[in-house]
């Protein structure tokens, strides 16, 4: 994109969401053209109360983890029974995905849950 090929022109800004990669592969082109900024890892944190659905907290939380292996997910609820769904859920959706390493290393390394005594305590 930055230098073309014979048959596409080189674009005139580069732009969007990306791992590592493609925030040092943005980097090295910020030098020829121009692009929206060099982001750093993604980052999330879901409060979820009881009444939250756990397959959807799991799904944002897959979501964004799958971006990259630096990207830091976190879980903050007043709920150990809806902490541990999420957990389960994520377990069952991790085992049919095709970045399922990706989430994994993201997940374990930089993820958390925090269950706290009530909704004051989640907020503080």
């Amino acid at each position: 994109l930055t230098y073309g090929t014979e048959s596409v022109k080189p674009v005139s800004k580069i732009v969007g969401p990306g791992g590592m990669f493609v925030t040092a592969a943005k980097l090295i082109a910020s030098s020829t053209v121009s692009i929206d900024m060099v982001a750093g890892p993604t980052e999330l944190l879901v409060y979820a109360d009881t009444t939250a659905d756990p397959r959807l907290v799991a799904v944002d939380l897959v979501s964004q983890a799958e971006h990259s292996i630096d990207t830091i997910c976190g879980l903050v609820t007043n709920s150990e029974k809806l902490a541990s769904h999420v957990q389960r859920q994520i377990q069952l959706m991790v085992e049919k995905i095709t970045r399922s390493d990706i989430v994994k290393s993201s997940l374990q390394n930089n993820g958390f849950v925090a269950i706290c005594k009530n909704e004051s305590a989640c907020v503080e």
